[in-house]
């Protein structure tokens, strides 16, 4: 794909956009006290439970993640 083109595709500027709005809930979470990050990694591992298939590998590692902050 011609670079020029996926720069303005919709598709990718949304993709751009996601990656953005993950990497500031990242700095996000970094700023966050222990015992809120245990209750959300609690919470996702719930989530976790109740999802399948790539929905549910999301969550997982999401939960792993938090166990590793």
């Amino acid at each position: 794909m011609h670079i020029g083109f996926a720069f303005k595709s919709p598709e990718t500027h949304r993709a751009c956009t996601a990656i953005g709005h993950i990497e500031a809930a990242l700095a996000t979470l970094d700023a966050l006290p222990i015992p809120v990050l245990e209750a959300l990694r609690d919470h996702v591992a719930d989530q976790a439970k109740v999802h399948e298939g790539p929905e549910a590998d999301f969550w997982h590692a999401f939960g792993t993640y938090l166990g590793n902050r």
